[in-house]
């Protein structure tokens, strides 16, 4: 009787928060794969594959990223037809790498503080980055205009190599019983840095950021690739004596190819 009762009470509850309190079914899902990527002397790239499921009138954002504090580039100037460097400049707060997959909507429709906050499109990255000039005595900030023409050139040398992209309409969906299943296949290229990946999925709903997913992925050195940059790290001096040896023997391998053709 006891168990009776109690089943009945459990039944009721249910029922009871399930009509006037209705829960979301589920939430924003995403998975990346692989998770790892390993650099090698043949490395070509890496393609990843972002992958989940939404609501049903959810759309969907990926943002793929590798932050250093501090970027610095030198500037080239043209003298007298002559390309040479010039001053040395700090990007502090510039992703290494920046990739947004999106889905079929406007990403311009999106709500402006949802941009800023997390960093969605160029315009809030330019206002996120802050770009000056060193100098041997100080560093000098740039005013308006010079850092909307360096950003500019910034970007586009960072497109140019793969590490920046923004696309649109890059998911593939298919959607039944109120659930929305994505996926896209973002392309890493063989000038993307190792290191600890961010990738945010955004749910979007009305233009309004309205759940996300953080994922990691790591790209990493192996093998003799590994091997040949920790030595320059950590033992200059060896991993000269190293690169002067194979110099030398690649130069006697080839006399002895080209005596042999010669005869």
């Amino acid at each position: 009787m006891n168990r009776l009762i109690t089943c009945f009470c459990v039944v009721s509850l249910i029922f009871f928060f399930g009509f006037f309190f209705p829960a979301q079914v589920f939430s924003l899902a995403a998975r990346v794969s692989p998770k790892r990527a390993l650099i090698d002397w043949n490395y070509r790239g890496t393609e990843i594959t972002v992958s989940g499921r939404a609501k049903a009138n959810e759309e969907i954002i990926a943002k793929v990223s590798l932050t250093k504090e501090n970027l610095i580039l030198r500037k080239k100037k043209k003298v007298e037809g002559i390309w040479l460097n010039g001053e040395n400049l700090v990007f502090s707060r510039a992703p290494l790498v920046y990739l947004i997959y999106y889905s079929n909507f406007d990403l311009d429709s999106l709500k402006e503080k949802d941009k800023r906050e997390r960093l969605v499109g160029y315009s809030a990255l330019s206002k996120a980055i802050e770009i000056r000039v060193l100098s041997e005595l100080d560093s000098a900030k740039l005013n308006g205009e010079e850092k909307r023409l360096l950003f500019r050139e910034f970007v586009a040398l960072q497109t140019e190599k793969g590490l920046y992209a923004i696309r649109d309409s890059a998911f593939s969906t298919s959607t039944s019983d109120g659930i929305k299943r994505f996926s896209a296949k973002i392309f890493l290229p063989s000038q993307a840095p190792p290191g600890t990946y961010k990738i945010e999925v955004f749910g979007i709903i009305d233009a309004k950021i309205k759940e996300n997913v953080e994922l990691k992925f790591k790209l990493e050195k192996t093998g003799i690739v590994d091997f040949i940059e920790k030595t320059a790290l950590q033992s200059p001096f060896e991993y000269a004596a190293i690169s002067i040896l194979v110099v030398i023997s690649y130069g006697f391998i080839a006399s002895l190819i080209f005596k042999r053709s010669s005869k």
